[in-house]
């Protein structure tokens, strides 16, 4: 194994830039500027232009390695769920610079590859069609070849094949055909070009100070982006032939990519990390006795229903963020309906359900986001409020001072949660942080901590007013739809998304002019009357992806 491990040592944190979990994160305040002057979503070359942007070398995220071996080998055992949990910066588990490579990985990395090895070599013809009729060197080269070009995402150069062929042979000599095989796939398994996305481009035929990214370099952006796996044998066929050279001829691969169900997982795994609903797999904590109807399969039943919510209006919305904050339809199936305590759906199977508009908005109403952003035993204005800033505004908050007191006030029988709450305003040790994210969350009042509606608590009259402070202008409102209507006016949000996507697709935080441009031109798109799907293959235009900084080469 001493080529696989040498391999991976050497590159293991590997890295085209110099790029920190953090940097370039945009400081509190508005977010605003988007140009009115945009173009439509039918010529996805109006993002085009602007300057190269750096980028960093990205090993694989569990769900990446996953979604890999199952296609590459036809594993769904999914061993990277026992890897160690990817770190998470900037909100995502895909930012480059916080995937590293700790000792403890590096050996799983070795430990994994000889399983899978062994389970592909359980069915040797399957892995190898040519070992059915005679198992010799030139059947393992072939294999070398052929399989080595999709695990690492390229075609092998010939130092590479030479290299393989001699540990075939060395391996071979001492156990014969198949231990030639186990040793070579584990070498192509443990290899850093496998484990890293080694997207390096070359300077021939570039912009100055850019780094063209190959026809090969751009099939693994596509297909990573968009289905978190390895190109496909169109997308593998389109990148040999050199089909992936034009940006028309990229939009078309990704808008081919984006209509497979794929995609939608993709897109899923976005809003997932974005908006923190992997909780919801982590049988989030509800009281027992103050929420009953808190049982086991409600959480993902609520997760299911936001995955039905965000794609159907990532492909069909003419407005994805007026929809995403306003829209009075959702997906339920029977039990879930029960839940909310509405009629419609009367079997397992989700529907299209509409909503009272008096009390829908979106994402924002569902009761998924709310009891994520709230307590075991009670809603909270602060952790919702928090969310509005942080999530859908782009104004990261300050960290409480180690000596402010943040656990939240015990629930009352003869009190609401925002009269327990008044006391933020009043200390001044709490009001400079919570006058930023209580006014908003007071909005989600009507909504106890499992996501249900209330009119009442405590046999008190629910005040959901509050007011949202931006660039020294209050507005005020009352009401979740009513906050999801005045969110969705401007264009804040709008660019907030837009780096949002722009953090998930790159693997890094924003960094100087020719990245803002890149996000503010996807946020005007995403105001033109066309749809999320239609803003990523926006995106495979931007000079961002289809090429990097030659200045950060190595």
């Amino acid at each position: 194994m001493k080529l696989s491990q040498l391999a991976l040592l050497a590159l293991a944190t590997a890295c085209t830039g110099t790029l920190k979990p953090g940097e370039g994160t945009p400081p509190g305040g508005s977010v605003s500027g988007v140009n009115e002057s945009r173009a439509g979503f039918n010529d996805p070359a109006a993002v085009q232009g602007g300057k190269a942007s750096s980028s960093v070398i990205r090993r694989l995220t569990r769900t990446e390695y996953n979604n890999t071996v199952l296609d590459l080998l036809g594993d769904d055992s999914h061993p990277a769920d026992g890897f160690p949990a990817d770190e998470t910066a900037l909100g995502f588990d895909n930012i480059g610079a916080a995937l590293t490579v700790p000792p403890l990985l590096a050996e799983q990395y070795l430990q994994t590859a000889e399983k899978l090895s062994t389970r592909a070599l359980s069915n040797l013809e399957r892995l190898l069609p040519c070992a059915s009729n005679t198992a010799d060197e030139a059947c393992a080269l072939g294999f070398i070849r052929d399989f080595g070009e999709r695990a690492w995402r390229r075609p092998l150069a010939e130092a590479d094949v030479t290299q393989l062929s001699e540990l075939y042979r060395t391996a071979a000599a001492q156990g014969g055909f198949r231990t030639g095989i186990d040793l070579v796939l584990r070498a192509l398994l443990t290899s850093a070009d496998f484990l890293f996305r080694l997207e390096l481009g070359s300077t021939e035929n570039a912009a100055p100070g850019s780094a063209k990214l190959d026809s090969w370099e751009v099939a693994s952006r596509l297909s990573y982006l968009l289905w978190q796996t390895l190109p496909d044998a169109t997308l593998f066929e389109a990148a040999r032939s050199g089909r992936l050279s034009e940006p028309s001829q990229i939009a078309e691969q990704a808008q081919r990519l984006l209509g497979d169900a794929r995609a939608r997982q993709g897109i899923a795994n976005f809003h997932d990390q974005w908006l923190k609903l992997r909780a919801l797999d982590e049988k989030l904590p509800k009281d027992a006795m103050l929420f009953p109807a808190w049982r086991p399969e409600i959480p993902q039943l609520l997760r299911e229903e936001l995955h039905l919510l965000v794609t159907d209006i990532a492909y069909n919305s003419s407005d994805p963020i007026r929809d995403l904050l306003t829209t009075d339809h959702t997906f339920m199936n029977a039990p879930l309906a029960a839940y909310y305590g509405v009629s419609g759906p009367t079997g397992t199977t989700f529907e299209r359900v509409r909503l009272d508009p008096s009390v829908a908005a979106g994402v924002l109403s569902r009761a998924g986001l709310l009891a994520v952003h709230a307590h075991s035993n009670q809603g909270s204005p602060t952790l919702r409020g928090k969310m509005i800033r942080e999530r859908f505004l782009c104004e990261p908050l300050p960290v409480p001072p180690p000596t402010v007191n943040n656990t939240p006030p015990s629930p009352s029988a003869t009190q609401t949660t925002r009269e327990r709450l008044a006391n933020h305003a009043s200390d001044p040790g709490c009001a400079s942080c919570h006058s930023l994210m209580d006014p908003i969350g007071f909005a989600f009042e009507n909504f106890d901590a499992i996501g249900l509606y209330r009119a009442q608590e405590n046999q008190l009259s629910v005040d959901a007013g509050g007011t949202l402070v931006d660039a020294g202008e209050e507005s005020a409102f009352t009401g979740v739809p009513e906050l999801g209507r005045l969110l969705a006016t401007g264009d804040q949000v709008r660019v907030c998304v837009a780096r949002q996507w722009f953090r998930f697709a790159f693997g890094k935080a924003e960094q100087g002019s020719a990245d803002e441009e890149t996000i503010r031109a996807l946020a005007a798109l995403l105001a033109t009357g066309g749809g999320v799907n239609q803003m990523l293959v926006a995106l495979t235009q931007t000079s961002t992806f289809l090429s990097r900084s030659a200045a950060v080469l190595p």
